[in-house]
């Protein structure tokens, strides 16, 4: 009876220290701006105790938001995680070991990432769905779309704020997709591209339509109602399906390597895009196929009062795709990156002049480098020199 008893008890302690094991949080380490998938797709409820550093959505991904720690939980069925959030940061690259070519040479890195010119001026290949039958692009797509004949656009919520890379309000994106309750907003988002800004959670939105600020209409002119082709940052949360847009945007993929940078600094001023103006108007082509429509003015100041840092360098035709996007009233400095060579791109003479496809006497220069802004990761990536003032 004796030796029952002792069996019993010692049953129930083990019962409860492996209970005890079971409730203690798996501990999970991740930098600011990166995001862990902690179930298994299915909606269920979770919370954080302390959503300023880690934000759980209803699929279960976690968002690193600021440097901390906070337990995430689910109730059914329950699970229990410790997150320490760690500040960003980035190895830094060494410059020798980057492979640089005088001309155009196509090579691919180990990752199988393509280049011309050298392994920071690659391709970001797909958009990595394998259901999209447009994986050659840079968009993510809506499984589910509102409007079916562009499933590339995501609805988002009435009033959506449109912020730059600095946190400056560039205004709220404009209703504009008809549905059958009336217009509503809605945008493409790149793939690969997120980034936290006060706090807050962004995708990149990409060549969208937008009702300006104030700050915005004081740089463009004659106060538009609308500015069209704005990419630039909204927060996740102003997306009606963001759990579904979460699933899919590839958080954090487009990034470019931290290489050591040069002392000068630089501010983003934006330059001047009538010098790439024919005296008929019509502007220069950066790529040798004008058809395309690529000029050298979408990498100096935009219709927003915009500069955009890129992936690639335009001129290879390798997508250019912007990785930031900053007005150039916010004082962004930009610091160009230690052995890294420039590239001088020419121009062609546009489609249906005389001389089109011929090169032209107008180059425009690309320089590798970092921008930093308070509240937000350092940018590396691809500006136009003639975008530049030395500060």
């Amino acid at each position: 009876m004796r030796k029952r008893r002792w069996s019993w008890i010692l049953s129930a302690m083990l019962l409860a220290h492996f209970q005890a094991m079971a409730q203690e949080p798996a501990p999970i380490t991740l930098q600011v701006g990166a995001a862990t998938h902690l179930g298994d797709g299915s909606k269920t409820n979770w919370t954080s105790s302390d959503e300023k550093v880690v934000k759980v959505y209803a699929n279960g991904i976690a968002v690193a938001l600021t440097a901390g720690q906070a337990v995430v939980q689910s109730a059914q069925p329950a699970k229990n995680y410790r997150i320490t959030v760690a500040p960003q940061g980035s190895q830094l690259v060494d410059p020798a070991t980057l492979e640089q070519h005088p001309d155009n040479k196509v090579f691919f890195t180990s990752d199988g990432r393509k280049c011309v010119g050298t392994v920071l001026n690659g391709f970001m290949l797909g958009n990595g769905d394998p259901t999209d039958a447009k994986k050659d692009h840079n968009r993510v797509l809506d499984p589910y779309p509102v409007a079916p004949a562009d499933p590339y656009l995501w609805q988002v919520q009435p009033h959506t704020p449109v912020i730059d890379g600095t946190g400056a309000l560039m205004g709220e994106l404009a209703p504009h997709l008809r549905t059958d309750h009336g217009e509503v907003p809605a945008t493409k988002i790149n793939y690969g591209m997120s980034k936290v800004i006060d706090g807050h959670f962004c995708v990149y939105a990409f060549a969208t339509r937008i009702i300006p600020s104030q700050a915005v209409r004081n740089l463009t002119k004659n106060a538009p109602a609308t500015v069209e082709g704005t990419s630039a940052w909204i927060p996740l949360d102003d997306l009606v399906k963001k759990e579904e847009l979460l699933e899919k945007v590839g958080v954090g993929k487009g990034k470019l390597p931290a290489l050591p940078l040069e002392a000068q600094k630089y501010r983003i001023t934006g330059g001047d895009a009538n010098e790439y103006l024919l005296p008929d108007g019509h502007e220069l082509s950066i790529v040798p196929d004008v058809k395309i429509g690529a000029v050298p003015s979408h990498y100096l100041r935009r219709p927003s009062g915009t500069v955009n840092i890129v992936f690639c360098v335009p001129g290879f035709g390798l997508g250019g795709q912007g990785l930031d996007s900053l007005l150039v009233t916010s004082g962004a400095i930009f610091q160009r990156a230690k052995g890294v060579r420039e590239f001088v791109m020419p121009t062609y003479y546009p489609k249906g002049d005389p001389k089109e496809g011929k090169k032209a006497d107008k180059t425009e220069t690309f320089w590798y480098g970092a921008v930093e802004v308070p509240n937000s990761e350092t940018i590396y990536g691809w500006v136009a020199k003639e975008a530049l003032a030395k500060n």
